[in-house]
C-alpha cells in the first residue's frame, strides 16, 4: 500500500464493511478481513493502493478483470461479492477463503504422494479450462496461487490473467512478460503469442514440483534458468523422487515440451492423464481443445513477462534483450497470504467448455451436444444382492450391500477381476465413500463407521459412533460426515461430523424429525435431504449451523455440481436445481421415482427406481438431454466424465453407462 494510503484499523467501517483485521500485504495493496454489514457475512476485502488506482490503464484493467472474474460461476470460483471504488480507493470484496498455499504444505512437510500431487494437478486443470473456455490465459501458474482447502484446491491470482480479444492492447505495456521464473514457458521468454498451452506448461511444472519439493529448470541464476526453459530437455521427476509412478513422468515430461504442440491441448487434459497415472482414474477420455477465442492455439497476442519473485531487473534485461519498467513488477504482484490464513484476490477452477469442432485429434463432449439416443449401456457387472450405495475410487466402483458385510469392488472399464473385503460387522453394510486417500463404510444396526485404506483394504480404524442407525457417509469439506436416522433407543437423527486425521467425533448437528435421506458436501458445506418433511438442510462445516428449507415432495439423493445442488425428488418425479444459497430453484422432470443422483462433466445424472432407467441433465438448464434403459430398480449412482455406473437393486449389478454420440454444435 502506498505510503499516502491511511491505514484501515479493526472497527473501522469502509464501503459497508467492518474491517475485523490485516490478512496480507502486497505490492498491489492490502487484504483485510472484514464483514460485510448488510448481509453479516466474513468476505477478503481488498484495498488497491493509491499509486495504481491513479493509473487509468491499471484502472481499467481493475474493472475488466473484476467483471471477468466475477463472470466465472463454479463452486471452486470464489464469488466476487461486489467491486468499487470510495474516497478514491478502488476496492474488491470477495470470499474469505481460510487455508494453505501449496507452497507452504510442501515447504512444510516435504514433497507429495503422487496420487495427492495428482489430484491437486486435476483441479488446478478444471480450473484453468473454465478460464480458457473464456478466452483467458493465467501466465502464472506457481504453488504460492495454489490454495488448499482440505482436499480441495483453488487457483488464485487471476488478476495476473489476461483477456485476450481481438484489438485489445496489452495493458501491461510492450517489453514486458507476467510470470514467475521457475514456471514460465519458453513462449513468454521469447516474447511470442501465449494461449492456454502455455498454462499447460506452467501445470506440468507445477506438478513437478509438488513431486519433487523444486521447480524443474531451478538453476543458480535468473539466466540459467531462462536458458534451460528455452533450451534443456525436460527432466525426470524420478531422479529427484525415486517413487514418481513411471507414467507420471511422462505427463510431466509431455506438459514439458518446448513446442507448445506437443502439449496436452488443454490443462483438463494434463489433469486427466495425472489421475489415470496413479490409478485414480478409469483412463483419460479422447483429448480436446476448451479454449475459445484468443486464448485458443493461435489466437493468442504477444506477451512479455514481469517475474514477480525475480532478485534483479537486470537478469531479465540481459536474457531478454528488453527494459521492465520499474513500476510493473510491484504492480503486477498480488498478495501471497499470511503465514496461516491464506486470502485469494480472485479465485477459478472450473469444469471444461468450448465450441470448437471436433477434429481427427479433438473432440468436444458438452451437454448441449448430447442428445436422445446418446447413452449406451455396458454389460451389467455382479455384486452382493441388494446393492444401496457406490463410490468411484482408484479405478473402481465399491459396493455396498444391505445383506453382506463386505465391500464388492469391480474395475470401472469392466475388465480384470472383482475385488471383496471383508467388513468386521455383522449385518449389512448401508453406505460407502471415497475420500482422503481411504474408503468409509457404514454399518447400521451396530452404528459404525469403519476406514479402510487404499489400494490395499486393509482396515485401519472402527470408529463407534453413537446409538442409532448410521446409513450414510460423505466426505469432503474437511471432514467424514455420517447421516445417522433415529435408533431403537429412541436417538433422534443427526448428522456427525468425523475428523479425518485423528478419526474421532468432532461435533453432531441434531436433525430431528426431518429426517435422513441423502447426504454429499460441495461449495463450502454439507447439503442433506429430509425426506420425512420434504426439506433440504444445508450445514456449515465449521460450526454446524445449519439452514433447513422446504423442497418438492419425497427428496432422496443429493449431489454438488457446477456451482449448484441438485435433488432427486422421488414423489413428484422432478430434480431440482438448487443455487448455494438454497432460497430459490428450479424443478425440472425426470425419470419415475428418482432416488439416486450424481454430477460430472457430461452433466447431471439421475437413476429411476420405477423406470429402470438412468436420464441425463443438462447442468446449465436442468433439462433431460438423454435417458437409456439399465437394470431393474436403478438405485445407486456414481459419474465421472462422460461414464455413469448405477446400482440395480433387484438383480444385484452395476450397469456402466456411457456418452457414445456426440454431435457437432450446428
Amino acid at each position: 500500500m502506498a505510503a499516502s494510503d491511511p491505514e484501515l484499523h479493526d472497527g473501522d467501517v469502509f464501503a459497508g464493511h467492518r474491517i475485523d483485521g490485516v490478512a496480507g500485504r502486497g505490492g498491489m495493496g492490502v487484504v483485510y478481513r472484514a464483514l460485510q454489514l448488510d448481509l453479516e457475512r466474513p468476505v477478503a476485502l481488498k484495498l488497491i493502493a493509491g499509486s495504481l488506482a491513479a493509473d487509468e490503464d491499471f484502472r481499467a484493467r481493475f474493472v475488466r478483470e473484476a467483471r471477468a472474474a466475477a463472470a466465472i460461476d463454479h463452486p471452486n470460483v470464489v464469488p466476487v461479492y461486489s467491486a468499487g471504488e470510495q474516497d478514491g480507493r478502488l476496492y474488491l470484496a470477495m470470499r474469505f477463503v481460510d487455508g494453505e498455499d501449496l507452497r507452504s504444505l510442501v515447504r512444510r512437510g516435504g514433497p507429495l504422494d503422487a496420487e495427492r500431487a495428482a489430484r491437486i494437478i486435476a483441479q488446478v486443470g478444471a480450473a484453468l479450462d473454465a478460464a480458457h473456455a473464456r478466452g483467458l490465459v493465467h501466465r502464472d501458474i506457481k504453488p504460492a496461487n495454489v490454495l488448499l482447502d482440505g482436499d480441495h484446491a483453488y487457483l488464485t491470482d487471476f488478476g495476473l490473467t489476461k483477456r485476450l480479444e481481438g484489438g485489445e492492447t496489452t495493458v501491461t505495456g510492450a517489453g514486458r512478460w507476467v510470470g514467475t521464473l521457475g514456471y514460465v514457458a519458453p513462449e513468454q521468454i521469447r516474447g511470442e503469442p501465449v494461449d492456454a498451452r502455455t498454462d499447460v506448461y506452467a501445470l506440468g511444472c507445477l506438478l513437478f514440483y509438488g513431486l519433487t519439493g523444486t521447480a524443474p529448470y531451478r538453476r543458480d541464476s535468473d539466466e540459467a534458468t531462462l536458458y534451460a526453459h528455452l533450451h534443456e530437455p525436460a527432466p525426470d521427476a524420478r531422479d529427484l523422487a525415486p517413487d514418481v509412478p513411471g507414467p507420471l513422468a511422462e505427463v510431466v515430461h509431455r506438459a514439458l515440451e518446448k513446442d507448445p504442440a506437443d502439449r496436452f491441448p488443454s490443462a483438463g487434459d494434463l489433469g486427466r492423464a495425472a489421475l489415470a497415472a496413479v490409478g485414480d482414474a478409469p483412463g483419460p477420455p479422447p483429448e480436446r481443445t476448451v479454449a475459445r477465442g484468443a486464448a485458443a492455439p493461435g489466437g493468442g497476442e504477444e506477451t512479455a513477462v514481469s517475474p514477480s519473485d525475480t532478485p534483479t531487473e537486470l537478469a531479465i534485461t540481459r536474457v531478454i534483450g528488453r527494459r521492465v519498467r520499474p513500476w510493473l513488477a510491484p504492480a503486477l504482484s498480488l498478495l501471497a497470504g499470511a503465514a496461516v490464513v491464506v486470502v485469494a484476490a480472485l479465485l477459478l477452477t472450473g469444469g471444461s467448455g468450448g465450441d470448437t469442432k471436433p477434429t481427427a485429434s479433438t473432440t468436444t463432449t458438452t451437454p448441449a451436444t448430447i442428445g436422445p439416443g446418446d447413452l449406451r449401456t455396458g454389460r451389467p457387472m455382479k455384486v452382493d444382492p441388494r446393492p444401496t450405495s457406490i463410490a468411484f475410487a482408484r479405478g473402481r466402483l465399491w459396493v455396498t450391500s444391505a445383506r453382506r458385510n463386505r465391500l464388492t469392488g469391480v474395475p470401472a472399464d469392466g475388465r480384470g477381476a472383482t475385488r471383496h473385503i471383508n467388513l468386521p460387522f455383522s449385518g449389512g453394510a448401508t453406505s460407502v465413500a471415497a475420500g482422503f486417500g481411504s474408503l468409509w463404510v457404514t454399518n447400521g444396526n451396530r452404528s459404525q463407521l469403519v476406514r479402510l485404506a487404499l489400494p490395499s483394504g486393509r482396515v485401519e480404524k472402527v470408529i463407534d459412533l453413537p446409538p442409532g442407525d448410521a446409513v450414510l457417509v460423505a466426505a469432503g469439506e474437511g471432514a467424514v460426515w455420517v447421516g445417522r436416522r433415529e435408533g431403537h433407543s429412541g436417538s433422534a437423527a443427526t448428522v456427525i461430523k468425523v475428523d479425518e486425521r485423528t478419526n474421532a467425533i468432532a461435533t453432531q448437528v441434531l436433525v430431528g424429525e426431518e429426517g435422513v435421506a441423502g447426504l454429499t458436501t460441495g461449495g463450502g458445506y454439507v447439503w442433506l435431504t429430509n425426506g420425512k418433511r420434504s426439506r433440504i438442510t444445508r450445514i456449515r462445516p465449521s460450526d454446524g449451523v445449519r439452514k433447513s428449507l422446504p423442497i418438492g415432495a419425497g427428496p432422496r439423493g443429493v449431489a454438488y455440481g457446477g456451482g449448484t445442488v441438485w435433488v432427486a425428488q422421488y414423489d413428484d418425479y422432478t430434480l431440482a436445481k438448487l443455487p448455494r444459497g438454497i432460497d430459490n430453484k428450479t424443478v425440472k422432470q425426470t425419470v419415475a421415482a428418482p432416488v439416486g443422483v450424481a454430477y460430472s462433466g457430461a452433466g447431471v445424472w439421475v437413476a429411476g427406481y420405477l423406470a429402470d432407467a438412468v436420464a441425463l441433465h443438462d447442468p446449465r438448464t436442468g433439462g433431460e438431454l438423454a435417458r437409456v434403459d439399465v437394470g431393474s430398480n436403478p438405485f445407486a449412482i456414481a459419474a465421472r466424465g462422460e461414464r455413469a455406473w448405477v446400482t440395480n437393486l433387484a438383480d444385484g449389478t452395476v450397469t456402466p453407462i456411457r456418452v457414445d454420440t456426440v454431435r457437432p454444435r450446428p
